[in-house]
């Protein structure tokens, strides 16, 4: 609910006036401070793209994971705010999800990202490029909004269109929440034993 959101968002310290965008991934090299980037991850194009919403948004955003360095220190030099929170325990992922405005995958390889499944189950609206799993299950404009791998002007533009687009947010929210039942365990079980 839009109270949770808010709640979830008081108490990690981010505005209410603003847009925020996810990204929960390892995308640094080693499991140190991460400032080499692990460019298979895309973190430069998920700056890239954050930039260039942030010249027509406020926008905030939530990092989590280890070796994260090499986005925080764009995202400073950026002057954008971020908050970073390293989850310790799987069900914190739940709040923060539900503090996200959507979540951003700008990866050049990925097999089964974990986002993809991660984000529809808690209704987090997706962008994407079109890499590993996403290209499988996600149907853009249905389920995700998809983007060719790098073509940043296009995931921002995504990100525009859910944030300008009350009807077509919904629309991925509760597209995904449904599309998400069929990767239950006990689906998945029955399917192929």
């Amino acid at each position: 609910t839009q109270e949770k959101k808010k709640a979830i968002r008081t108490i990690l310290g981010i505005p209410s006036d603003v847009f925020v965008i996810g990204s929960f991934q390892k995308d640094g090299d080693g499991w140190g401070s991460g400032m080499h980037p692990k460019l298979i991850k895309g973190p430069d194009v998920f700056c890239d793209t954050v930039e260039r919403l942030a010249e027509s948004y406020p926008v905030h955003v939530v990092l989590s994971g280890p070796a994260r360095g090499y986005v925080k220190e764009r995202l400073t030099r950026a002057n954008i705010p971020f908050t970073h929170q390293h989850a310790r325990h799987y069900a914190q992922m739940n709040n923060l999800y539900h503090a996200l405005d959507v979540y951003l995958i700008a990866s050049r390889i990925e097999g089964v990202p974990m986002a993809l499944l991660e984000s529809w189950a808690t209704g987090t609206p997706l962008v994407s490029t079109r890499v590993g799993m996403v290209t499988d299950v996600g149907i853009h404009g249905q389920t995700a909004l998809l983007a060719d791998i790098e073509d940043h002007d296009k995931l921002a533009e995504n990100i525009s269109n859910i944030f300008e687009d009350d009807v077509l947010r919904n629309k991925l929210i509760s597209q995904s929440l449904l599309e998400v039942n069929h990767y239950d365990w006990d689906v998945i079980i029955d399917r192929y034993w």
